[in-house]
């Protein structure tokens, strides 16, 4: 989830998860985007949720395109994500002050979460293990983040029925390692 803006939080250690720094540039640039982020709804109680998120919130104000949402769990959050095109998982990485290494080998849940889905995925270059797992399975695109990034642009040279393809071929690989597991 995205970590809340507060003091236990610095943003100058959080930017990169908090991501204002990541969609703002992009939205300025093309303020036709259409961004609708689903936060862990877990992370913190929906008592405080606009203040601690208040960033997120003047983002939605400001952009017709963006969305900021607290979420859903299980089965539900898969629901709604299978209406999207694609999920989401660039961040602008500039500015990490400590962590690099951290996304050399991660693979967030989300990556899983958007495969249940049945979404392609579009993913910053700096999660190198995740980076290779869309590349060999052809599931989505690998982009080098910047404040011009421009998604629509991106998204229209794809073979989007290619892409959903490979996700359902991933799904049922995926599906039977785990089975012999199990």
């Amino acid at each position: 989830g995205i970590p809340p803006f507060d003091k236990r939080r610095i943003s100058s250690f959080f930017s990169d998860a908090q991501l204002i720094s990541t969609y703002l540039p992009m939205l300025e640039n093309n303020p036709s985007l259409k961004i609708d982020v689903y936060n862990n709804p877990m992370l913190v109680g929906s008592a405080n949720y606009t203040k601690l998120y208040k960033p997120h919130y003047q983002l939605a104000k400001k952009y017709d395109g963006y969305n900021f949402y607290p979420g859903y769990s299980g089965k539900k959050i898969r629901q709604i994500l299978a209406n999207y095109g694609f999920g989401l998982m660039i961040y602008n990485h500039n500015g990490v002050l400590f962590g690099n290494k951290h996304f050399d080998n991660l693979i967030p849940t989300k990556f899983y979460l958007y495969l249940e889905a049945g979404l392609p995925v579009i993913v910053s270059k700096e999660w190198r293990e995740l980076c290779k797992i869309i590349t060999r399975y052809n599931v989505g695109i690998v982009v080098d983040w910047s404040p011009k990034t421009d998604l629509i642009e991106l998204i229209s040279k794809l073979d989007y029925y290619s892409l959903t393809k490979n996700v359902m071929e991933l799904r049922k690989l995926l599906d039977k390692s785990v089975q012999g597991i199990l």
